[in-house]
């Protein structure tokens, strides 16, 4: 087993510079004793020689090929052994766990000292590497970096011995030696001690020990830690897989898959009763501008909206083309999204008259308010339990919330003041929760969200601790079970579109607006095209409001001509043709790819004008629904 030790051994200012600094080694002498129980004693004499105000250091010692780290000492010649504790005197290290990593920090000089001078320092640091011996069928090997390529400067001379436990005849021990430089060496002398020495070792130069013996030396011994992070992570990263994706699937079938509809239709000639435009899409769980636009429509042709279209034109080249709603009359009872959609018009009584180009910088703030009187109409109505828009966002923060729970879960730790900081805000974030929000999570409704919410601040704190999964697994890189986790979090994204449940109620209403689509979709097929054309007035609305008014129009071009819509209004002038409509309403008949086109080109102004702004959610042509 490869048994990485990235040591990197670099002094750090801890106050501004006083002079220009500068460091390297004219010597590294490692000693290594393998224990009969596999673990490795480390001694290494680091010779620096400094220039500067150096204050203190670090080292890093990798965890990711070893089972831990135990009696970690460091001294320093003519000074004697440091103390662990804080750093706030000279003579004293502190180690800390941070991720994959062991860190021993140190002070070796006061800020105020005199910076240093061409002064060669040798610090001894010592430790015991647990878990260092890879077993095999025949050969037992050991693989020590012990020189550490992450420095900024360069090694002069290093060497390493490496003595093996008793019983090994030197010529069963097979060593080699990895490093870049070109004056190396490596041999086993008789009495079974392995050498190795490197002169000039650059900057990014190692120098890995690699040593096969025979096995039989060393017992075999499982290594939890090391199991874990080779080979548990990986099964920790499957069950988080595994069981999120169950934990939406099954949320799915108790909340977002619908009851059966208690019959099958294969298609509607007539929108169902009750059930105006605005409805009858919104019934699809997504209100936006189609069927805003249905309801605009469906008020025409109700007598109480006019839309005039006018073109005017320059020297017969250019055009500038303007589309103008009137409100003719007050019309009868009107429904809470119709209401909006008038006053977002600004057309508050009759007569009145408003450009659409006018609505860009209005109409924004009518779009969810039309949006919630739908939906609140289809809960009132017992088709849905709730509004589909509250549904899906829960459906959201679950997913996030989840994701969040198994990312902590796993999240190995890290021992410093940023955990304590964040144990902090954790706790802080608790009691403001249960303070302010107690009822709104423990009410049945937010039940659901509260719950992992609640379950991911207690793993933050217990993270914080080391007391989570990963801590006392002692995951030291998480990097799968993370992405699991990820992956979780974007199902339950991709589930939201689908967690608005209908009741039964609704199934048997969105059953009728499906076989209304599908007629209205493959009307050639279905139905007479004399017939829709006779009651275009009555089914485009629903045409618009269910994205299907593009293909609705194309099937009955070929009829030709088509009585003018009264609710609709062509003025062309400066052409040389003539002009369809006047202020009066529809007249006489056009050809239905004319109208279709005009429509169209309505259609089209209304939603780039109406969906410029916040909240806008694309044209009836934009947004095609599958009414299968």
């Amino acid at each position: 087993m490869r048994r990485t030790l990235t040591a990197v051994v670099l002094l750090t200012l801890i106050s501004a510079p006083l002079a220009a600094r500068e460091l390297h080694w004219d010597h590294l002498k490692i000693d290594l004793v393998l224990t009969k129980a596999g673990d490795l004693h480390v001694t290494e004499h680091l010779g620096y020689v400094f220039n500067g105000a150096w204050n203190g250091g670090y080292r890093n010692l990798p965890l990711k090929w070893v089972e831990g780290y135990r009696n970690i000492t460091l001294a320093q010649d003519g000074f004697g052994p440091y103390t662990r504790g804080n750093l706030n005197a000279v003579g004293h290290y502190r180690v800390t766990t941070s991720g994959n990593t062991v860190l021993v920090k140190w002070r070796s000089r006061r800020p105020s000292d005199p910076p240093y001078h061409d002064a060669h320092v040798t610090f001894v640091f010592s430790y015991l590497a647990q878990g260092v011996v890879r077993s095999g069928s025949k050969l037992d090997t050991l693989r020590w970096n012990c020189v550490f390529p992450q420095r900024p400067s360069r090694i002069g001379f290093a060497e390493a011995t490496l003595r093996l436990p008793p019983g090994i005849s030197p010529d069963r021990i097979r060593a080699r030696l990895a490093t870049f430089s070109s004056s190396s060496h490596v041999w086993t002398d008789p009495q079974g001690i392995v050498h190795a020495t490197a002169q000039n070792l650059r900057p990014g130069d190692a120098m890995q020990l690699q040593v096969a013996f025979p096995t039989g030396i060393i017992p075999r011994s499982f290594h939890f830690k090391q199991w874990v992070n080779r080979v548990g992570v990986w099964w920790l990263g499957l069950v988080i897989l595994l069981g999120g994706a169950t934990l939406h699937v099954v949320r799915f079938i108790h909340h977002g898959h619908d009851p059966d509809a208690s019959f099958r239709i294969k298609y509607l000639t007539k929108p169902p009763e009750g059930v105006d435009p605005a409805l009858a899409g919104g019934l699809d769980s997504v209100v936006g501008l189609p069927e805003l636009l249905g309801t605009i429509l469906d008020l025409a042709r109700r007598g109480i909206l006019q839309i005039e279209q006018t073109t005017n034109r320059v020297l017969g080249i250019f055009k500038h083309q303007e589309i103008t709603i009137h409100r003719l009359t007050e019309g009868g009872p009107l429904t809470p999204w119709e209401r909006t959609v008038l006053n977002g018009l600004t057309l508050h009584g009759a007569p009145s008259s408003v450009n659409v180009s006018d609505l860009k910088a209005k109409f924004y703030t009518t779009i969810p308010k039309f949006k919630e009187d739908v939906s609140e109409a289809m809960v009132k109505a017992g088709w849905y339990a709730e509004s589909p828009n509250a549904a899906r966002g829960k459906q959201i923060a679950i997913s996030l919330l989840w994701g969040a729970v198994f990312v902590l879960a796993v999240l190995p730790r890290i021992e410093s003041g940023a955990g304590i900081l964040i144990l902090a805000v954790d706790l802080a974030l608790l009691l403001l929760t249960l303070a302010i929000g107690k009822k709104k999570l423990m009410s049945k409704s937010a039940r659901p969200a509260s719950i992992p919410f609640l379950t991911a601040l207690v793993l933050l704190a217990l993270w914080a601790v080391g007391l989570n999964i990963g801590g006392i697994l002692g995951l030291r890189s998480a990097i799968v079970p993370i992405v699991a986790a990820v992956a979780v979090t974007v199902l339950g994204l991709i589930f939201s579109p689908f967690m608005p449940r209908r009741t039964p109620a609704g199934a048997e209403i969105y059953e009728k607006v499906r076989a209304l689509g599908r007629y209205l979709k493959h009307l050639h097929v279905l139905g007479s095209l004399e017939e829709a054309r006779d009651r275009l007035d009555e089914l485009l609305p629903y045409a618009v409001a269910l994205g299907l008014d593009r293909s609705f129009l194309a099937q009955m071009e070929p009829l030709g001509e088509v009585p003018m819509p009264h609710w609709y209004v062509v003025q062309d002038t400066g052409s040389s043709g003539p002009s369809w409509g006047s202020s009066g309403g529809g007249m006489g008949t056009v050809s239905l790819e004319s109208l279709s086109n005009s429509l169209s080109s309505t259609l089209s102004s209304l939603s780039s004008s109406l969906s410029s702004t916040p909240g806008g959610s694309g044209g009836g042509q934009a947004r095609q629904r599958r009414r299968e």
